[in-house]
């Protein structure tokens, strides 16, 4: 529980997942990030946390995600820029 603490979230709503509909990340306190760096944070934190097993997918479903996977990357930029500059206001 939180209770009278400010935290830095960012959270992605339309992730154009059939199957996950938001993705969470909640910034460490006193953490200072630049844009590529969170990023490649993220990408890092699902690479390593994947506990699936790997699935065989067509080409055609293989674009789509790479598709899918810059379009969440390009969101958590957005998300962070907004972030940061409502931080510096």
């Amino acid at each position: 529980m939180f209770k009278g603490v400010g935290r830095q979230v960012v959270v992605l709503k339309s992730t154009d997942s059939q199957i996950f509909e938001e993705a969470i990340f909640i910034i460490k306190d006193g953490a200072k990030v630049s844009k590529p760096d969170m990023l490649s944070e993220c990408e890092r934190i699902i690479r390593n946390n994947y506990t699936g097993e790997p699935v065989s997918v067509s080409k055609k479903k293989s674009i789509k995600n790479k598709a899918l996977f810059i379009g969440i990357a390009a969101a958590v930029i957005l998300i962070a820029a907004i972030i940061t500059i409502i931080s510096c206001l």
